[in-house]
């Protein structure tokens, strides 16, 4: 019998280690993985004392539940890493067990990673070494994350009304003269000069600023640019500017689409309302960091239903080419929207009127994707 590693969060701690482990002891006949969930995964607006607020969880948790309920492997069969309990040395693999390091059989056991590209790189080792490997399409890892890809796709597929206008500056020399024809390009293109500057790579908000040009003035734009986006010709550093859009809301539409068959799932949609108030003397829209965000459950049949805003998501989906994602889109009106990005996951975001539909969404994710094995 092959014996399973499952790759958590990169990210978690010691102690979201030990909570996990706490917790699937407690997996019997009588308690369900769903018990497990529904008592100890955070829900938006409820008393969460006692709860844990990590993706890893309901990911893993949800995955214990397809191997038993699809595969018949049993709970004893699996093994869960994280950044501070394995080593690779070589051509050799080990996993701490309680006292010391032991070396696995990586020819007989399946390594699974649902998380993060930079466990793609030890995956790819793993199959330079005959080991097997099951996740979500690694080779679109970092393309995931890269917002100009996605954008890209769109402009080509003719959705650009969708994705709105966007500078991507190429500087050869970043001096005070260059900016300053940056900073007037802006306006005679955009037609306002509330801008928003964005990193293709970033979370959370993380790299992103807003910038009013009516009480920036270009000493200030240079200075923002230099000390946050300067890096211009590094991939991961690579920026790009947006108007800054009045939107009524955002919505995240957690889908799955299955390309053979040309059939898109939509299986949960939270929506996203935030206070801007004072956006624009902020060093970044980092989220809970000055940027008052409140979440929303909402019925999925309320996007199902609406057979024009389907469409759209189907032909946004199909062309970005993602088959499992979180699409993020930006509300500017009844009939019009703004593309932001689609996350890999999105972060688990659950309330419970939608906690069956969170689970379905990663337990058909995986039936979908892990045929192979």
């Amino acid at each position: 019998m092959k014996k399973f590693i499952y790759f958590l969060d990169i990210g978690i701690t010691e102690k979201d280690y030990d909570f996990f482990l706490d917790k699937i002891k407690l997996i019997s006949n009588d308690i369900s993985v769903k018990d497990i969930i529904n008592t100890y995964y955070y829900k938006l607006g409820e008393d969460n004392t006692g709860r844990i607020n990590k993706s890893f969880f309901l990911e893993a948790m949800t995955f214990i539940d397809y191997l038993n309920s699809e595969l018949e492997i049993e709970l004893k069969d699996i093994q869960w890493v994280y950044k501070e309990n394995f080593l690779l040395l070589n051509k050799d693999f080990y996993v701490f067990n309680e006292k010391f390091f032991q070396k696995i059989d990586i020819k007989n056991t399946y390594f699974v990673n649902i998380r993060y590209p930079w466990f793609s790189h030890i995956f790819r080792i793993f199959n330079q070494l005959g080991g097997n490997t099951l996740g979500i399409n690694h080779r679109w890892d970092w393309n995931y994350n890269d917002k100009i890809f996605c954008i890209s796709k769109l402009y080509k597929g003719n959705l650009k009304e969708y994705v709105g206008d966007i500078i991507i500056p190429f500087i050869n020399t970043f001096s005070k003269e260059n900016i300053n024809i940056l900073y007037n390009f802006i306006y005679d293109n955009f037609g306002t000069k509330k801008i928003v500057l964005k990193k293709s790579f970033g979370e959370m908000g993380n790299g992103v600023k807003a910038i009013d040009l009516n009480i920036t003035n270009n000493e200030k734009f240079y200075d923002a640019l230099k000390n946050k986006y300067c890096n211009i010709y590094n991939q991961l550093d690579a920026f790009y500017i947006v108007p800054f859009y009045e939107i009524i809301t955002e919505n995240r539409i957690y889908y799955l689409y299955n390309k053979e068959t040309d059939i898109l799932e939509i299986h949960s949609v939270k929506q996203k309302n935030t206070n801007f108030e004072g956006v624009f003397e902020l060093d970044s829209f980092e989220l809970y960091k000055g940027i008052e965000v409140y979440w929303s459950y909402i019925n999925k049949n309320e996007i199902i239903s609406n057979k024009i805003l389907l469409n759209y998501i189907k032909k946004i989906v199909k062309l970005i080419g993602y088959e499992t994602g979180v699409l993020e889109l930006g509300i500017l009106s009844k009939k019009d929207f703004r593309f932001f990005e689609v996350n890999p996951y999105g972060g688990t975001l659950m309330f419970k009127e939608d906690q069956d539909d969170m689970y379905n969404f990663y337990y058909n994710m995986y039936k979908n994707k892990f045929l192979n094995y």
